[in-house]
């Protein structure tokens, strides 16, 4: 029955902290009863909604050492899931790895990708292996695993489902208030690519003072080592020559998080979001997440509250002389109209284009 209860709640989307709280206690005094494909799955939930049990916070480390002993007789689909769903739990056991980017492993993967008839399964085992190189890459340098997935990123990235996502009205107005608040266009880049491919929304460049920095100056992360700028799909010929990043300036991410980066009807984010986040850290990033319930909020209802509320996201590690300056402007520039209430939800174009959002937005000092 316990079984049964987590794959409901895997399959459902929504997160039931209490059936997955007693579930877990049931099946962790019982596992040795459980097979273990079951045992597989019975981690779905838990690491992909990124969920530890109150009363069995290390069910999944539990789970994983149950199966680990039999590496040898999982078919290839369920180690690389295994692999998969560990990750998106930060853990990478030795064994697993070692299994997983061994040559014959990676032989015998070829040929089932070959002999694969379902083109589903096929792209699913090929998605599984790049998300579990590219974290293993980054968090576990000790294993020594190289990246290998340069090529399928490429094809992978130029697809058009990131492209079509920057249409979205909510990041396209997302992409004005940042552009204001940044100074211009040249200094905030939209649609990046970083290495390891992973694809941000915008990206800002702040010194040690917290001023902004001209973009187009210093290019991609990408190339930072080649002197040479890759573009982004909106400004694909952004110099040549690129200068080096001044010391202790950092590259900020800015993602918004729609509602299916979270569990169904809820505020808790799937682990995929925390992946890609800490990750980025390791990149070197400031990662700023902005979840939709947020940005739909009643609080950020007028314009200079959702100025206000991306200053403060954007600018929160900065010197205190900075945020005041920059508290300051906002509240002057607000100050000059008595009524600026545009409704979010229905935020068009031309509303952008309203007189009275630019004479607000256009008080705040483009400062670089």
């Amino acid at each position: 029955m316990a079984v049964q209860s987590i794959n409901r709640v895997g399959k459902s989307g929504y997160l039931q902290k209490d059936v997955l709280d007693r579930a877990a206690e049931v099946i962790s005094d019982n596992l040795e009863c459980i097979s273990l494909n079951h045992i597989l799955n019975l981690l779905i939930p838990y690491c992909v909604f990124d969920y530890v049990p109150a009363s069995v916070p290390k069910f999944v480390d539990t789970c994983a050492e149950m199966i680990l002993p039999f590496l040898e007789v999982l078919s290839l689909n369920h180690l690389l899931h295994l692999a998969y769903l560990l990750s998106l739990n930060g853990s990478f056991p030795e064994p697993l790895i070692r299994t997983i980017f061994s040559v014959e492993f990676l032989l015998k993967f070829d040929r089932q990708q070959i002999n694969c008839i379902s083109p589903k399964t096929k792209e699913i085992n090929l998605h599984r292996l790049f998300l579990v190189n590219r974290s293993v890459v980054l968090q576990c340098p000790q294993y020594n695993i190289p990246w290998f997935h340069h090529d399928y990123s490429e094809t992978f990235s130029h697809q058009g489902k990131k492209d079509r996502m920057m249409h979205h009205p909510t990041i396209q107005e997302m992409k004005y208030y940042l552009t204001e608040l940044c100074g211009g266009p040249s200094y905030l880049r939209t649609n990046v690519l970083t290495p390891y491919h992973y694809c941000i929304h915008f990206e800002c460049l702040l010194d040690t003072d917290g001023r902004i920095l001209h973009s187009a100056d210093y290019g991609s992360i990408l190339n930072k080592s080649n002197n040479v700028t890759i573009g982004t799909s909106h400004s694909p010929k952004w110099g040549v020559s690129v200068k080096q990043l001044p010391q202790g300036a950092q590259r900020v991410a800015i993602d918004f998080l729609f509602p299916s980066q979270f569990c169904l009807k809820s505020q808790h984010r799937k682990a995929n979001s925390t992946v890609k986040k800490h990750n980025l850290e390791l990149l070197g990033y400031k990662v700023i997440q902005i979840p939709f319930y947020e940005w739909n909020s009643k609080e950020l209802f007028e314009v200079e509250d959702r100025l206000s509320y991306l200053q403060q996201l954007l600018f929160s590690d900065c010197k205190p002389v900075v945020k005041d300056r920059m508290d300051a402007e906002i509240q002057q520039g607000g100050g000059e109209e008595e009524d600026l209430s545009v409704p979010h939800q229905s935020l068009s174009t031309d509303a952008l284009n309203d007189v009275r959002v630019l004479k607000v937005l256009n008080n705040i000092d483009k400062w670089s």
